[in-house]
């Protein structure tokens, strides 16, 4: 049973909300969807409830626009306005946060084949609704082969000790990420790496990246079975970085 949107208006009407309920259709508990309108509107005043609303239902159900129109009354140029609203002021305030990339040195390093690693990085995927059916080489930019969707992509590392140091955004291939971002034009120590999963396998930017190797499971060397390891533990992490933008 979905929870009518034109109910809640206010944080009283969230708090009155059954829990479980509340949370299977809009990703977030009550008090952390508190947590989250009070941060979006502290950093702008004119963002309501139901923006905060639409946008949690939206990414955790993935309901189509005509969907969302017939729970919420709002036209589709109003639901994406007020999507992608939020996604902006979400970027806004990431990009506030001191992520600071330099303390990732102040724990002793994971070291592995004679080379250090301080950050682990990985990524997690906003599901969207397919771009403009005219505009191509947009459905691909922001395809993901892997989920069979569209959707925005946040990279993020984290220390050993699983802090957050680097977080962008793009589109859905992890090393267009890094590029793009400047990741990858940032200075290392001397034989350090990034730990990453397979997707970071690239020939010019071995002196960025280590991963896993291809081979079958067979022939893994023991680096692998430690590198396996190590990204399985952090990728918990990682996964739980969306609720940790907002506690």
């Amino acid at each position: 049973m979905s929870i009518n949107y034109r109910n809640l208006k206010t944080l009283e009407d969230i708090s009155l909300q059954n829990e479980e309920q509340f949370k299977s259709s809009f990703w977030l508990n009550r008090k952390q969807f508190i947590t989250l309108y009070i941060l979006l509107h502290d950093f702008d005043d004119s963002v309501i409830v139901n923006d905060c609303l639409i946008f949690c239902n939206y990414i955790k159900q993935y309901p189509t626009f005509r969907q969302l129109c017939n729970m919420t009354g709002h036209s589709t140029a109003t639901l994406q306005q007020k999507i992608k609203k939020i996604v902006a002021l979400l970027n806004e305030i990431l990009e506030e946060d001191q992520f600071d990339f330099e303390d990732r040195l102040e724990i002793s390093p994971l070291v592995i084949n004679n080379l250090k690693i301080y950050g682990v990085i990985d990524t997690v995927l906003f599901k969207i609704e397919c771009p403009s059916h005219s505009d191509y080489e947009l459905q691909k930019l922001y395809y993901s082969e892997k989920h069979k969707c569209h959707g925005i992509k946040f990279e993020v590392i984290v220390d050993l000790f699983g802090n957050i140091i680097w977080v962008s955004q793009s589109a859905t291939h992890d090393l267009y990420i890094s590029r793009l971002s400047g990741l990858t034009k940032l200075k290392l120590e001397d034989n350090e790496r990034i730990l990453g999963d397979l997707g970071y396998i690239s020939e010019d930017l071995n002196n960025f990246f280590i991963t896993p190797h291809k081979e079958p499971i067979t022939q893994l060397h023991d680096s692998d079975i430690v590198i396996d390891d190590y990204l399985h533990k952090y990728r918990l992490i990682i996964e739980i970085w969306k609720e940790k933008i907002i506690t």
